[in-house]
Formats: structure tokens, C-alpha cells, sequence
């Protein structure tokens, strides 16, 4: 499953879809790939992939669409439970 996740992650290469943001953490959880490799392969940094954890596993695969992660944070933030840096 491993090389068919990963060519699958590095064919459709380009824009970062919710389904590629979600298949690159299924590879880290299920231990296929490490989080120092996920950076390294694809020019991520450290904190967009928790950022990317975070967001999955509060909202699930809505939570790595950016606009809606965007309107969750506005709505957290006017509850007084997200604070913008």
C-alpha cells in the first residue's frame, strides 16, 4: 500500500487538494512515511503539517478544505475559542 499511496501522492503533484492533504497524513499515521519525510518530499514545513492534523482530526476531511477551515476559525474566534497569531 505504501508505493501506491506515495506514487499516488507524487503523481498528482501540484495543488494541495483536501484528498492529497489527507492521504499524506494516512501515510504518516499507518507509519508509512515519516513526518521528516513528508517535509522533505514535498517542501512542507513542520508546523502546515500540524496545522493540516489538527484541522483533520477536529473537522475531519472538512477541516483541510481552506475556506471552510477559514469561515471554522472565524466562527472559533468570535466564540473566543481560536486565537489568531
Amino acid at each position: 500500500m505504501r508505493r501506491d499511496r506515495l506514487a499516488l501522492l507524487d503523481e498528482q503533484g501540484g495543488r494541495w487538494t483536501p484528498r492529497r492533504k489527507r492521504l499524506v497524513l494516512e501515510a504518516i499515521f499507518a507509519g508509512e512515511l515519516s513526518v521528516t519525510e513528508a517535509c522533505a518530499r514535498w517542501d512542507l514545513s513542520l508546523e502546515e503539517l500540524q496545522s493540516w492534523q489538527r484541522d483533520y482530526q477536529r473537522y475531519g476531511l472538512a477541516g483541510l478544505k481552506t475556506t471552510r477551515i477559514q469561515a471554522i476559525r472565524e466562527e472559533e474566534a468570535r466564540r473566543g475559542r481560536y486565537q489568531r497569531l
